[in-house]
């Protein structure tokens, strides 16, 4: 081959490199919208709130919101718009929404805003990269990001317009972040957070085709419940990765440091062990979903069952890459689970924590799927 092929052959194969890249990161397209939050800061102004609840990142906040706290509904976000010009730090009774704090802080937050915009190019290139490396080959098309004001989550998702906590299939594939209580140094944190929520919409669409799995999540028996959002939370925690995030700001560093004491050996046996005593309550029937959620999953005990699910993404991840922890997404969450437990059982240096023999013998003998039932009957899988 004369050395003008050789080039020509090179420069082909530089360039097919390049374009698989692109459409790797291209998989996914972010569109960022700030109406929600500029919109409340403009009635948080006046006291106008004439068309505001018309805004889908409003609505969706407050439906949100709604899930966890009756009293969180329509009226009482206008009524806390309205009055808040009056009222310089309404009451929570007043307030269910959390939308009048935001007042005292608009200057901060129309700051954040013009940060976010200016960071715009960078925090999406960086968000659909780290998402491509973990997402099914399958395009996800184009997923809005909405910046919202109050609320009682610092971010959640919809797929289809379906969420954990509403189904409004008009909001599509989207996120939405909570950015009232953020300083323009968040940044980083901002990014954290968009990386998780928007794998978790990931999750969604890699499983339009098994219902089940998504059943299993959001309304099935309590302890498949667990074992399913165990491993969405965990694999978001993976793909987000606070101990592998370069940055600054408080919001980063909270998480950071979180991070760095699940990390430590007896803290995650501690949380593999809490893992092992829920399975085993809400079996027996001494303990409620809620009760196994909120201590499982709330930030007020910080979240431990997230560093399960950590743990068991991480393994897959050093087993059989990223790829490997996108094939998990459409695959029972206790079959994966058993999967970890039985490497870990005969690889144990690479397990830093397992679950228990009850949890294990569970997991071996648990109920037959949904999808396991509808095979043996003769129906194609979900």
């Amino acid at each position: 081959m004369t050395l003008r092929l050789r080039l020509l052959a090179s420069a082909a194969i530089a360039i097919a490199l390049v374009l698989d890249a692109a459409c790797a990161v291209a998989a996914v397209q972010l569109r960022f919208d700030y109406s929600a939050a500029e919109e409340t800061l403009a009635a948080l102004d006046s006291g106008d709130t004439e068309g505001l609840l018309r805004n889908p990142g409003i609505a969706a906040t407050i439906l949100n919101a709604r899930f966890y706290e009756p009293a969180a509904n329509e009226s009482a976000f206008v009524a806390a718009v309205s009055s808040a010009r009056t009222l310089p730090a309404p009451a929570e009774a007043r307030d269910p929404v959390r939308i009048g704090r935001a007042y005292a802080r608009r200057s901060e937050i129309r700051a954040l805003l013009a940060a976010l915009r200016a960071a715009e190019p960078a925090m999406t290139t960086a968000a659909e990269a780290r998402i491509a490396q973990y997402a099914p080959p399958d395009p996800l098309g184009t997923i809005t990001v909405h910046f919202v004001l109050g609320g009682l989550s610092d971010g959640f998702y919809s797929v289809d317009g379906k969420a954990d906590t509403f189904d409004v299939p008009a909001l599509g594939n989207a996120l939405f972040l909570r950015i009232d209580q953020a300083k323009v140094s968040d940044l980083d944190g901002i990014r954290l957070n968009l990386v998780h929520e928007l794998f978790h919409v990931v999750q969604g669409i890699a499983r339009r085709d098994r219902p089940a799995l998504q059943r299993a999540k959001t309304g099935g028996p309590p302890v498949p419940q667990l074992l399913a959002t165990t491993l969405d939370e965990g694999t978001a925690n993976l793909v987000a990765d606070a101990s592998r995030t370069e940055g600054t700001g408080e919001y980063l560093a909270m998480w950071q440091r979180r991070f760095a004491r699940h990390a430590g050996a007896d803290t995650l046996t501690a949380d593999f062990a809490l893992f092992d005593a829920l399975v085993a309550g809400l079996r027996s029937g001494a303990i409620t979903w809620e009760n196994a959620y909120l201590v499982g999953f709330s930030s007020v005990y910080e979240s431990p069952l997230y560093f399960v699910g950590y743990e068991v993404g991480r393994v897959l991840e050093r087993r059989g890459g990223p790829q490997r922890v996108a094939a998990a997404l459409r695959e029972d969450a206790g079959t994966v689970f058993l999967d970890y437990a039985r490497y870990c059982r005969t690889a144990k240096d690479a397990c830093r924590a397992t679950f228990s023999a009850a949890t294990m013998a569970w997991l071996e003998h648990r109920p037959h799927t949904d999808a396991r039932r509808q095979r043996r009957a003769g129906a194609p899988p979900p």
